[in-house]
């Protein structure tokens, strides 16, 4: 039986008597591991290493306390014939005794005083040594640790100990420098793959690089505590619950007590974690500890959130007026969210989040996916080299490597160079042990799983019986790559999709902050000069930008797009059968043809056999002879690989050898039939479930090669629904040539397409837009508006429910960097498709980006409108609708208004549709067009549906239960059979609910259908409920809009205004206004300096100022500007102090005197809930109530204030306006896009608007010139409003008033 200690095998890698040192060292640690810090540092006095106890110690039955030191010594004394005896001759005792009067004089509390030595010392000897020791410290205890010790260690606790055995004592001495070894041949073969000048860190990489370093991983740890921490003492200034505070006395008072114990539970697990560790160096060793904490608050808090839950919906129940107080509590809501997002998580792994990041340390193994050239290899390589320059251990192997091998623990042994007794099991305590020394994690990469062919399949039993073997170890990491192709996952994993395997990774290629960055580089190490970068996107694949700028080096005035990056392979190949071809200086004609036709003969064989690589011997260097070497040595095409023995070669990436392929393919079959007979006897070789190993490269590329050789699209020679949908997985190839676009888009949109090529092609779009890519997505318009709305919900819609998916697919219109490469006509196409979707937020944003481009390109992107109208989404049409509206406002120019009443009117005229959103749109354009350009038109056009046919039948009880929610039902439905003030309901509550649900089930409706879409949403987002409606309300609110329509044409429903179908159910306002800039008019501060003058703060006033700001210089504006309107806010929660500031201003005759008015209310700007903007600046608009206020003493200022009416109503800035009568009168122009008056094509208004300040100015001759018209001067109302806030410190005087109000009037002008 083998010895478990031979001090003949002990390792000598710094010399025997330092390696036992470090022998005995690691022991110690190990078993002393959590009792305090090990000291060990070079020429320590005394002894060797020491630790003192930071918690008691039971230890050989002796007891230790807190504070006490234990302190080791270790002599490598052998014995000259016997190991099992260590010398102790009076030399030997005087040395150690000396050692020990040092370790006192060092340590003076060093209670244990352990003497380390390969042998054990004669009993009599010792007990002479230990009488000398006692006369130096009597109450100290000795201890003799010995290779009968050490093996007793090992064997009372195997697991523990095995590591450092194996490390010191195992058959093979394993070094850094023979992983590192093996690492860096690794990085030599894949250099063509990986260039270190080129490279750009991802995210990922940047968090394993920030994982695998122990000292980098502290650091973040402590940073994240360390905010917590002061986010949780800002927040303890104010109380948990204010009680003065609105909505306060709503809440139940379990939920007030579940909400205050929930708050200070959270506060006190942070002040734990900043006491326990922000000053530890050892974080890490309390990992564990750590974790259990956070782990164990995650747990409790589940009650509470439970019970907070369950009082919140009480509370919904119990109060009908419960969503007047929605904003109280998502305050509250937001005060928790805004600690607890830092501090624990549900799912998604955070750098910013401290249990996210604990979570991300705890993780050892990582299954990163990608497609062919995203950067797998790269991040692989780039991790490498970065631990071999960090001097720290790493382990890297390509996928094919394991090609031939058939086992993979064997050959990884093998390739260390172990073999015999050492097991995998002993060498992995090694490396974790290594690991363990140079402070960080072990990465082991295999790049390329799906190299491995045709052995892929051995992955499948092997790699889950390796991550179980390192999961076992903490400083231990297993990072694999691997295609993300379904055929891949299948064999490798056993699966169909990555997300169904722990721990993955995508890769998307060079993301957006990284990509001009990497193209920079590359472009100035290949003196490509002056490109224009039109679809700068593509080079998001790492593979592309390279071979790009191989084939293009040293070019200058390029044009980056599809076109020119899709011929990049076939410029390629003849760049390398010149360059291959060269002799003396010259390319030899004879040589290239031969070199192309061996290609093609290797190509085909390659295809033939399934396989990927040749025998270089055998195979390759025969078929090319003396071309073979130049070949090799050119680096990007092929590469030699060691397998077994032998030696193989294979095309360097698979996108290459796909090429090749179907080039030689082409070569073969040149005539059509030919080519369709062969496709049809290989099909399984190409879509089969035995398919090819490159069949996706080589089907890529026979989409680009096949139109080059029979001038006709692949689809176009066999038209079946497999090729269609291959071509939809390479759209990418297909779509730069206009002949390909145009066969395709003709295809689609003219065959009856399946249910599978819909859903593949909706997918693709999904995963381009995922990517960044719209570009020619208005060409599929036709396809789109073929589709019935709830196949689009199905396979289009419901695939962007995910904040991340929106916001990433948002940044392709809103990020100027990804938009300014597409063009007008697919951002438009794109943005409008996307207004399908059930997110308000973000439907909102996608409409606003569709107008945003065609106030200003309508010209050609209008059309793309006229098209959707189509559209048999019912979110996307209303959409569509609103922009062409907005646009005909927008233009000024009568023929652009011509041409969307013309096609609105079209629209109307043959569809069978009352929609009180087209109703009313049309209207306002009918109206607009009469008053700015004489037009007139026939509103009989209106009323040609009228009299449409209403089920009122209710065929299901409670059939729209799932349809519209309690609020919405309330507003907008329960009216219609409701009498009010003035008005008698036509119909009964079942004729309204039956009408309803009898029109959505007309409109599409299933609810069945949309239930389980709604359900698998629900299941996947458990967040943003209140930004959503669900897939039901589509088909309701569709019907709803068609129901007004009807009962406003027949007069069974009032509008809101005179002549109009303006209801309180329109969400859109197609003027679109927006603040162009924020701008601040006050920048001075109003609040107190300090918390110490609030009392002389209360009793001040900023009269005067105020009356300063009615008439001003503006900056960079010429002459001086009166104040109409204005107010302003200040809040500062450390200075406890709230103020608001309001100017009102109201004509007046000009013989008024202030007395008169003293009790008098002034005039404030008269608000519009349901009236557009533009309506505000073109026409007199009449509310059908007239009674509601006096309508003949208008205001001077209005008020638009459309979003405020319901939270479902797309999101517009409140906005103060002159009213029609004053434009009138003057001859005001409106800007809508500016929202600025003009007089003589000059600007003459101004506003300064920011979150918290509105301020309108006119410019001093237009309102001199209004009131000398009126004969009137302006009565301004100046009104004060400061509050203390919060609770004031018990240090500072509390002042006597927390609340004043001031009013002042005055008038202008002043005399």
């Amino acid at each position: 039986m083998k010895e478990i200690i031979d001090w003949e095998c002990l390792k000598t890698r710094k010399g025997e008597r330092l390696e036992f040192e470090l022998f005995c060292f690691h022991l110690a640690s190990q078993m002393f591991n959590g009792y305090g810090r090990v000291e060990y540092f070079y020429n320590t006095p005394g002894s060797e290493f020491y630790i003192e106890l930071n918690k008691p110690l039971e230890y050989e039955g002796k007891k230790y306390l807190v504070g006490d030191v234990l302190g080791w010594q270790a002599k490598y004394w052998r014995g000259s014939n016997d190991d099992s005896n260590s010398p102790l001759d009076a030399d030997h005792k005087k040395e150690l005794v000396e050692g020990f009067k040092k370790t006192k004089t060092y340590r003076p509390n060093v209670k244990l005083w352990i003497i380390c030595t390969p042998g054990s010392f004669v009993q009599r000897e010792w007990d002479k040594l230990l009488s000398g020791l006692k006369l130096i410290d009597a109450d100290c205890d000795f201890c003799s640790w010995h290779k009968d010790i050490f093996e007793d260690f090992f064997l009372k606790d195997t697991n523990r100990f095995n590591k450092i055995i194996q490390y010191y004592f195992g058959e093979k001495q394993i070094e850094i420098a023979t992983l590192n070894d093996i690492s860096t041949l690794t990085l030599e073969v894949l250099k063509q793959k990986f260039d270190v000048e080129l490279h750009t860190a991802s995210d990922f990489e940047k968090s394993l690089l920030g994982i695998v370093d122990e000292n980098i991983a502290i650091q973040k740890i402590k940073s994240i505590i360390n905010k917590l921490k002061k986010h949780a003492d800002k927040d303890r200034k104010y109380p948990i619950l204010e009680e003065n505070s609105w909505g306060y006395d709503k809440l139940t008072d379990e939920f007030k007590k579940g909400y205050l114990l929930d708050c200070s539970m959270r506060y006190q697990l942070i002040d734990s974690l900043y006491s326990c560790y922000i000053e530890k160096d050892d974080v890490i060793l309390k990992f564990d500890e750590l974790l259990a904490k956070l782990q164990d608050y995650q747990r409790s808090r589940y009650q509470r959130v439970v019970i907070l839950n369950e009082e919140t919906r009480k509370m919904s129940q119990e109060d009908s007026e419960y969503g007047s107080i929605q904003s109280y509590m998502d305050r509250l809501i937001y005060n928790v969210c805004s600690l607890e997002s830092m501090l624990t998580i549900d799912s998604q792994f955070s750098n910013e989040n401290l249990l996210s990041f604990l979570m991300l340390l705890n993780r050892n193994e990582f299954s990163v996916f990608a497609k062919p050239g995203y950067g797998k290899t790269h991040l692989a390589c780039s991790l490498a080299r970065n631990m071999l320059e960090r001097r720290l251990p790493v382990l890297f192997f390509m996928g094919s490597t394991f090609r031939n091998c058939q086992s993979v623990q064997s050959l990884i042994l093998e390739k260390i160079g172990v073999s015999g007794n050492m097991s995998f099991s002993d060498v992995l305590e090694v490396l974790d042990f290594m690991a363990e020394l140079y402070h960080c994690k072990l990465p082991i990469i295999i790049d390329g799983l799906n190299e491995t062919a045709p052995n892929e399949n051995i992955w499948e039993q092997e790699l889950p019986a390796l991550k179980l073997q390192i999961k076992k170890h903490a400083h231990l990491m297993l990072i694999t790559t691997c295609r993300d192709k379904t055929d891949y996952l299948q064999s490798v994993y056993g699966v169909d999709d990555y997300k169904k395997i722990d721990h993955y990774v995508l890769l998307d290629g060079l993301v957006e902050e990284n990509l001009q960055q990497t193209i920079d580089k590359y472009f100035n190490k290949y003196k490509i000069r002056k490109a224009t970068l039109q679809n700068v996107l593509a080079f998001n694949n790492p593979l592309m930008l390279k071979i790009f700028c191989v084939v293009n080096k040293g070019k200058e005035n390029l044009v980056v797009n599809n076109c020119s990056l899709v011929s990049c392979m076939e410029e390629y190949s003849k760049l390398l059968l010149s360059n291959v071809s060269k002799s003396k200086g010259r390319v030899d004609l004879i040589k290239k043809h031969d070199l192309d036709t061996q290609l093609n003969a290797v190509s085909f064989l390659l295809f033939e056999n399934n396989t990927r690589f040749l025998d270089f011997y055998d195979q390759f260097a025969i078929y090319f002879a003396d071309s073979t070497d130049s070949l090799i040595n050119e680096g990007l095409c092929f590469t030699l690989d060691k397998n077994n023995g032998e030696t193989q070669v294979q095309f360097t990436y698979d996108m290459i050898a796909g090429y090749y392929i179907a080039k030689s393919i082409l070569s073969n079959y040149k005539n059509e039939d030919e080519f369709k007979l062969f496709i049809q006897d290989n099909l399984n070789k190409f879509f089969g479930k035995n398919h090819h190993t490159l069949a996706e490269d080589i089907i890529k590329s026979l989409f680009y090669l096949i139109p080059i050789y029979f001038k006709k699209e692949w689809f176009e020679i066999t038209p079946n629904d497999t090729v269609v949908i291959a071509a939809i997985d390479n759209l990418d190839v297909l779509l730069p040539s206009e002949h390909g676009r145009n066969s395709f888009i003709s295809y689609i949109s003219e065959k009856e397409c399946g249910v599978n090529i819909i859903e593949n092609l909706c997918n693709a779009w999904v995963e381009k837009i995922k990517s960044l890519h719209i570009a020619y997505f208005s060409l599929f318009i036709p396809f789109f508006v073929r589709i019935n709305c709830l196949v689009l919900d199905k396979y289009w819609n419901s695939k962007f429910s995910f904040y991340d998916i929106l916001q990433n697919a948002y940044s392709i219109l809103h990020d100027k960097f990804i938009s300014k490469n597409y063009q007008y006509e697919d951002l438009v196409a794109y943005s409008l498709m996307m207004c399908g979707i059930t997110d308000k937020e973000f439907r909102e944003k996608f409409c606003k980006c569709a107008f945003d481009i065609l106030k200003i390109h309508s010209k050609s992107c209008l059309n793309i409108c006229f098209s959707l109208l189509e559209i048999r989404d019912h979110f996307i049409r209303e959409s569509v609708i609103s922009c062409i509206t907005g646009v005909a406002l927008y233009s000024k120019d009568e023929n652009v208004v011509k041409c969307c009443i013309g096609h609105l009117a079209d629209y109307l005229k043959s569809h069978p549709t009352t929609n009180v959103v087209l109703l009313d749109d049309l209207e306002m354009l009918y109206s607009y067009a009469e008053d700015n350009y004489g037009l007139l038109y026939d509103r009989m056009l209106f009323y040609q549906h009228a009299n449409m046919e209403w089920s009122g039948n209710v065929t299901k009880e409670w059939g729209l239960f799932s349809v519209f929610d309690y609020d919405y039902d309330k507003c907008f439905i329960r009216p219609l059979f409701t009498d009010g003030y003035d008005f008698l309901a036509s119909f009964t509550q079942s004729q309204i609910y039956g009408m309803l649900q009898s029109k959505a089930e007309e409109l599409g409706l299933d609810e069945e259908a949309c239930s389980i879409l709604q359900n698998s949403e629900n299941e996947k987002v458990s967040y943003r409920h209140q930004y959503k409606h669900n897939y039901a309300f589509k088909y309701g609110r569709e019907a709803l809009y068609e129901l007004y329509g009807w009962l406003l044409l027949n007069q069974k429903l009032n509008n809101e205004y005179e002549g109009t179908f303006r209801t309180d159910l329109i969400e859109i306002d197609p003027s679109f206004p927006k603040i162009p800039v924020k701008r601040s008019f006050v920048f001075q501060s109003l609040l107190p300096r300090n918390i110490e003058n609030l009392s002389e703060w209360i009793n001040g006033a900023y009269t005067d100022w105020q009356k300063e700001q009615i008439e001003v210089k503006l900056p960079k504006r010429k002459g001086q500007w009166v104040l109409l309107y204005g107010s302003c806010n200040q809040t500062i929660e450390d200075k406890y102090s709230d103020i608001y500031l309001s100017w009102i201003s109201q004509i007046v005759p000009k013989n008024t005197i202030l007395n008169s008015l003293e009790n008098t209310y002034i005039k404030v700007p008269k608000e519009h809930d349901h009236a557009f903007m533009s309506d505000l600046t073109w026409r007199d608009l009449e509310f059908t109530q007239n009674d509601i206020e006096d309508m003949s003493d208008e205001s001077l200022m209005i008020k638009y204030d459309f979003s405020s009416w319901n939270s479902d109503r797309f999101k517009y800035k409140s906005f103060v306006c002159l009213s029609r009568k004053v434009c009138k009168s003057l001859g005001l122009e409106f800007n809508l896009d500016s929202l600025s008056y003009f007089l003589n094509e000059e600007e003459v208004s101004a506003y300064y608007v920011n979150d918290s300040d509105f301020f309108f100015f006119m410019r001093k001759d237009v309102v001199d010139d209004l009131l000398e018209l009126e004969k009137a001067k302006l009565w301004y109302r100046l009104e004060e409003n400061r509050t203390i806030i919060g609770k004031i410190p018990e240090n500072i005087n509390q002042p006597s008033e927390r609340y004043k109000h001031i009013a002042t009037d005055c008038f202008y002008p002043s005399i």
